[in-house]
């Protein structure tokens, strides 16, 4: 008995296509009735895959591969080696989609180890996928396949789409075209428009020598930007040299940037008044200053008074008569409008007069003689 079982273990047949003796275990089962005899194709697994293939490329040959089916006796259906297809990416991710192809050999394996598993096909023959027009009755797996490469590929083109920004509603004015000079596209203008006012947000524009700057490392910027989005790179480096350089000039690159140019050029109080002299609004002055004066804004107001009368050859005014033209004023506004806000309330001109009446008078050490 135990020779008998031996005997099977060790049972051999010749391969119809190479000719070389094997052990079965080296054949597909079968359960078509032309090979009833001892269940096993007549062809090598060997040779089911190498004659499905392209020699050269490896990749899957239906003509061919629907051929030795047919010699074989096994069903070829679509949506069973799309399966096939789908198995080997899951479980070899590391290949890129584009070279799954390349592997046509392990992918045959994996078709012809699912149609012998799947009870829905393992009993079929050649004939019977014939018949079904090659694609399993109710399979949805071409239509998902099909369904996911569509999407991969609708997201692909849509990855590499290129946007260009739409220059469509940009007029361009005279008043650019005086900054920025003439020669440049549609584009070019806008792009070079929102980056100057970009950089004019941060960047402190002092002189004309500074804007002019700014100008040109703006123009060499978009430049530089343009060729690399059209994929120029000598462009690129060129036109980014030239803006490095520009950058340099302009005391734009964070290296070069003083403490004078981190605080806006102001450093001292001079700088502060004359920033608020510059301004094209000005510093709007506290209610509380402005209706209700205090004892130092007094006597400022009495010394810049005289100071301008100085100036027109005009006598000074005493202390007295600035407040009588005041209290005049007051009592003409209150007529007309009322004090409903109370801003007159706790008047401490008229509180502090006397103190500040002593404090303008000058010493009798001071005066001149008489």
């Amino acid at each position: 008995m135990a020779s008998t079982a031996t005997n099977k273990v060790n049972k051999k047949k010749h391969c119809s296509c190479c000719g070389e003796e094997k052990s079965l275990n080296d054949f597909y089962m079968s359960k078509s009735p032309l090979h009833a005899l001892d269940k096993k194709t007549p062809i090598c697994k060997d040779c089911v895959i190498k004659s499905s293939v392209d020699p050269d490329t490896n990749e899957i040959d239906e003509v061919r591969f629907k051929n030795i089916l047919r010699q074989i006796d096994k069903p070829f259906y679509k949506d069973n080696l799309q399966s096939a297809i789908n198995q080997f990416k899951k479980e070899n991710a590391y290949v890129a989609d584009e070279d799954v192809k390349y592997h046509g050999d392990a992918i045959i394996r994996l078709y012809m180890k699912n149609i012998a598993t799947l009870r829905q096909v393992s009993s079929k023959s050649y004939e019977d996928s014939e018949r079904d027009g090659f694609i399993q009755k109710h399979s949805t797996v071409i239509q998902k396949t099909e369904n996911a490469e569509y999407k991969k590929d609708l997201k692909k083109k849509k990855d590499e789409e290129i946007i260009n920004c739409d220059e469509e509603d940009f007029d361009v004015n005279q008043d650019m075209i005086d900054m920025f000079g003439e020669g440049y596209t549609r584009a070019e203008y806008k792009k070079m428009v929102k980056k100057y006012n970009d950089m004019t947000k941060t960047y402190v524009v002092q002189t004309n020598l500074h804007k002019e700057a700014l100008l040109t490392y703006v123009r060499f910027k978009v430049k530089e930007e343009m060729a690399t989005a059209k994929g120029d790179v000598a462009e690129a480096q060129k036109w980014y040299q030239a803006a490095q350089d520009a950058a340099e000039k302009a005391k734009l690159t964070p290296k070069q940037l003083s403490k004078e140019d981190l605080q806006g050029g102001i450093v001292n109080f001079s700088d502060i008044f004359a920033a608020v002299e510059g301004a094209k609004e000005r510093i709007k002055i506290f209610p509380e200053f402005r209706y209700q004066p205090k004892d130092a804004a007094d006597f400022i107001i009495w010394c810049y008074i005289n100071y301008e009368r100085r100036l027109n050859n005009m006598p000074e005014v005493e202390y007295k008569d600035i407040y009588a033209f005041y209290d005049e004023k007051k009592r003409e506004y209150i007529e007309m409008y009322g004090d409903p806000y109370g801003i007159f309330n706790d008047d401490t001109t008229e509180s502090n007069r006397e103190t500040i009446e002593k404090f303008i008078t000058i010493p009798k050490e001071f005066r001149d003689e008489e």
